[in-house]
């Protein structure tokens, strides 16, 4: 198995900052080295500072799994209580929540020998950890595949090209997969399915409340030549859905499923290809949609526009093409950590959006590739069948770009954090890229585990601070790992009175998983 490679950023000394120690550390169970690399590991945080976790006991790339699902104590860390569930092959694990009364987990079930889906939903008591329920939300017979010219198709994630190259028995095939998108208020959420045996792309769609009583069903059509780049739902219910094309113009449709009356926001087409959508729900009424630019597959941009569906206008639309600043700070920092060659800008993920009414919008970039022997450069497009090839890959993620813009939307900084992983694909983004938090009022930290030991174990987890109002790197703190922990991506980290609490597996088999909490 590959290791991760060795990483460090060479800043000046003055950055690097050792003030953090250990406060309280605590094994959890994690004892398959085999993680879904859809990343189905999660933690949810409760309202009196416990969380439960999920995590997989037991089982590789085929066959039945072992899971254990724990509540942690919020100060000492220690397990409440424990709940072990096992699944099939065939099943594969959605979203963990809790809905105020109970905890629930949602589930697929991809039969294909029956050419058929489920999506499952299990609640149990928060309390005690016994399950209380289980409901059957949807079930869709899955049609032979099509191939047809200019239909509408559905864009591809990162984490998605990773799954379709890995073991067709590991994860969820794309046409099985149930699409879930939360509303802001997390009171309902939308779950749909598509179709790709028939001429014109369909969706199944549903919209549930959180306890998974479904409150309306209907389809959604995705037009010829658009790509879809999800379906989103409000705290209302209603839909937005998000299509572009190939000359960059952007659709975002109001869909009212009840009466099928819709609306159109558009934001205008360009010279440049607009791809790695993120949409986010300001309100009722509002969407705003992010985008990276592209020419000739090439980043040369970043843009955002405010949908307003009251008045059907957009509200702001900003497009902000790289100038000389951002090459230079990309090129230096890659000197710096001793890149071999120069940038060729592809393969950036736009992975996170953050919007505030007082301060603007940070948009955060990394760059993601898959390769294997005789794929050297696999890309996320929009889904093919042909896509599903399995090969033994390797993920790697390199460089974080932030954009922070004001609100007069001027770009107010720019930011490259340079680092280079590489890990096996079978194990996604779980070990290798970075967790972000911006719920800090003065800083944006940045946190990823890297080696730089021979056998590849995890001996450094870097945390970059960098000041939200100037962009700046303020401090870059090496934590303390004597457990050689690695950062597991879907897991969390958080901050409780001046404590950060980070949750992650430990060594490079990942037999193990532990919670630290750092006194600031």
């Amino acid at each position: 198995m590959k290791k991760i490679v060795t990483t460090a950023l060479l800043l000046c000394l003055s950055w690097i900052a050792f003030s953090q120690s250990i406060e309280l550390s605590n094994d959890f169970r994690l004892a398959s080295p085999y993680h879904e690399p859809d990343g189905a590991n999660d933690v949810v945080r409760l309202k009196d500072g416990d969380f439960v976790t999920i995590a997989k006991l037991k089982g590789g790339i085929s066959g039945k799994s072992d899971f254990a699902i724990e509540r942690n104590n919020g100060s000492s860390f220690k397990v409440v209580w424990s709940t072990l569930i096992s699944v099939s092959a065939s099943e594969d694990f959605k979203d963990l929540y809790f809905n105020g009364k109970d905890l629930v987990l949602l589930s697929v079930i991809h039969l294909e020998l029956e050419k058929k889906t489920q999506l499952v939903a299990y609640g149990y008591d928060v309390k005690t950890g016994s399950m209380i329920w289980t409901k059957e939300l949807e079930s869709y017979t899955i049609a032979p595949y099509i191939e047809v010219e200019h239909r509408g198709s559905v864009k591809e994630s990162f984490i998605d090209v990773i799954c379709e190259h890995t073991s067709p028995s590991f994860v969820t095939p794309f046409e099985y997969k149930h699409n879930v998108r939360f509303s802001p208020d997390e009171s309902k959420f939308v779950s749909y399915v598509f179709d790709f045996s028939q001429h014109t792309l369909v969706a199944s769609v549903a919209v549930y409340d959180n306890a998974g009583t479904v409150l309306k069903k209907g389809k959604v059509t995705i037009d010829a030549g658009y790509v879809n780049h999800g379906i989103f739902v409000n705290n209302r219910g209603e839909l937005f859905i998000v299509n572009v094309n190939g000359s960059g113009k952007i659709n975002i449709i109001r869909l009212n499923l009840d009466t099928h009356e819709f609306q159109i926001v558009e934001i205008a087409g360009s010279n440049y290809k607009k791809d790695e959508l993120i949409t986010q729900l300001i309100s009722d009424d509002k969407v705003i949609v992010g985008a990276v630019e592209l020419f000739e597959e090439k980043l040369v941009g970043v843009t955002y526009a405010i949908a307003n569906f009251v008045t059907l206008t957009l509200d702001k639309h900003v497009t902000d093409k790289f100038d000389a600043a951002v090459f230079s700070k990309v090129s230096e920092a890659r000197k710096a950590l001793k890149y071999k060659g120069e940038e060729n800008w592809v393969d950036y993920d736009l992975s996170h959006m953050f919007v505030s009414e007082t301060e603007g919008v940070i948009l955060v970039l990394e760059k993601r590739s898959l390769y294997a022997d005789g794929y050297p450069h696999i890309s996320p497009t929009a889904f093919d069948k042909k896509h599903q090839v399995e090969v033994n890959g390797h993920v790697h993620a390199e460089g974080i770009l932030l954009f922070s813009y004001g609100k007069d939307d001027v770009r107010k900084w720019v930011q490259y954090v340079a680092k280079n992983q590489v890990y096996p694909s079978t194990d996604g983004l779980n070990t290798i890229s970075y967790v972000i938090d911006n719920s800090h009022h003065t800083n944006i930290r940045i946190m990823y585990a890297t080696s730089e030991s021979m056998d590849g174990s995890v001996t450094t987890i870097n945390l970059t601070h960098i000041d939200r109002a100037s962009g700046k790197v303020v401090e870059q703190s090496v934590l303390p790992n004597e457990s050689k922990l690695m950062i597991v991506r879907d897991y969390t980290m958080w901050e409780e009175n001046d404590k950060l609490i980070v949750v992650g597996r430990k060594g490079i088999t990942g037999k193990a998983s532990a919670i630290v909490r750092y006194k600031l």
